[in-house]
């Protein structure tokens, strides 16, 4: 096993032995370390399975300290990097090895199994997170660490370096995310997470391989006038047909797609094949038929997304108002500026502009009068309670909210409707005009969507 780390080709080094020069300190390095610890690690696994031994894998993340590299600039940055080995010195086993000192530290230790490198790593997290005295000055440091024992369930011989990197920095990206939510320095890479990351590893490789072969398409659900039933709009849902699992639900895929900004390939796409359809919805139910569909938070921040709508409603002469733009009340919340500036452009394109989920959030009349929209949707968590209102309040708060909407001049749509009682209060109790929901019409492909008669049979009056 020495004789295995000491070999050069595997980029390990002994802690007693390592030389602390300067680390870099780049963009780049967090993905140059995992990419080391992929290059070492993968064969010293391979090594221990055919040799019956093990060792444990202590990272050390210097993530959170590439802020103070723009601030305090490299000679401090240096000199926090070089306390940290110092301190490993002390505290870790003469036989841990070093496999990279770009982004952070990853070790490599001996005869150490998964708890005791879980409890190392608190030890050393007590340690050197904290502040940092260097000229008289205190710094302040945490760092991140990840621990993991190999062999076992996170490596074997059918899987291939290139895999063993990606997964490693699905780790660390998520263990980032988990620190900045819970303030969690210290995880451990667990069965059940590799088996978790496996999985959205793989559906990341399978959804570029799907979205290829065309697999990606867009189902459309009826916006129907609740008193007649009449089909005046559609909401635009994407669908997944995977080649293994079949339909995958937009919840599972949209965030790994945004995760990984696949979410800019499948978004562009969905716009234009919604603009092309346009002109056939518009054709069998009339010029003022609209069509709905979602914009991502990750897309409503890019300066682009508006002139790929454009390009999209120019290619096919898609009708001005034609197509109509959600944006979730939590979006407008959080990306407030990118939001407004967004809306604006949209509206100069022609396009209409909605606020969905509205009443799940903490909007307020004010936003309503000072963000161009056309639409406000009623959640779903609000409808479902009219099934259910023997003193009438739901309906009055459902009513509250409508009658504020329609006095900012918007038109209403109330969402996810499953009954005919629900959909009886939204037209005697609350006033809601339009509404979409499982009563009417489950999404379904555009081909279907055009078979059906222009009204659908809608609540019977008592």
């Amino acid at each position: 096993m020495r004789d295995f780390l000491n070999n050069s080709s595997t980029g390990a080094v002994k802690l007693s032995d390592m030389f602390c020069d300067e680390p870099v300190f780049s963009p780049s390095a967090e993905a140059l370390m995992s990419q080391r610890i992929a290059e070492a690690a993968y064969p010293l696994a391979d090594y221990c399975l055919k040799n019956g031994k093990h060792f444990a894998v202590l990272t050390i993340s210097y993530r959170e300290i590439y802020a103070m590299l723009r601030v305090f600039g490299p000679r401090i940055v240096t000199q926090i990097h070089l306390r940290v080995v110092e301190v490993l010195r002390q505290e870790l086993p003469s036989h841990c090895f070093v496999v990279a000192a770009q982004g952070g530290l990853v070790l490599l230790m001996q005869d150490v199994n998964r708890e005791e490198a879980f409890q190392l790593a608190i030890r050393l997290e007590s340690i050197l997170c904290g502040s940092f005295r260097i000229d008289g000055f205190d710094y302040g440091v945490n760092f991140i660490f990840s621990t993991g024992e190999f062999p076992g369930h996170t490596t074997g011989t059918d899987i291939s370096i290139a895999e063993f990197h990606r997964l490693f920095t699905l780790y660390e990206d998520e263990n980032y995310e988990l620190y900045k939510d819970t303030g969690t320095r210290v995880f451990s890479i667990t069965k059940e997470r590799f088996e978790s990351l496996s999985r959205v590893h793989e559906l990341d490789r399978l959804m570029r391989n799907d979205f290829a072969a065309g697999r990606f398409v867009m189902h459309y659900q009826p916006r129907v006038e609740l008193t007649t039933g009449k089909i005046v709009g559609a909401e635009a849902l994407m669908r997944w047909d995977s080649s293994k699992d079949g339909m995958i639900s937009p919840g599972v895929f949209i965030p790994i797609a945004e995760k990984n900004g696949f979410i800019h390939t499948l978004t562009p796409h969905a716009v234009r094949s919604v603009a092309r359809d346009v002109g056939r919805f518009c054709a069998a139910f009339g010029q003022d038929f609209t069509v709905g569909a979602n914009l991502s938070g990750i897309c409503i921040r890019s300066p682009n997304i508006v002139p790929i709508i454009k390009e999209c409603l120019d290619e096919f002469g898609a009708p001005r108002g034609s197509l109509e733009i959600e944006i979730t009340e939590s979006q407008l919340i959080d990306q407030r500026r990118f939001v407004m500036d967004r809306l604006e452009e949209l509206r100069e394109a022609g396009v209409a502009t909605a606020l969905d989920d509205f009443g799940t959030g903490f909007s307020s009349l004010h936003v309503l009068t000072h963000i161009p929209l056309d639409y406000l949707k009623l959640d779903r968590s609000f409808v479902s309670l009219l099934s259910d209102d023997p003193t009438g309040k739901h309906a009055a708060i459902a009513r509250s909210i409508s009658e504020m909407g329609k006095a900012c001049g918007l038109q209403v749509i109330a969402e996810g409707m499953e009954t005919e009682t629900e959909v009886r209060a939204l037209i005697e109790k609350v006033g809601c005009p339009l509404g979409q929901g499982f009563f009417f019409a489950r999404p379904m492909p555009l081909e279907d969507f055009l078979a059906l008669p222009e009204c659908l049979p809608t609540a019977s009056k008592h």
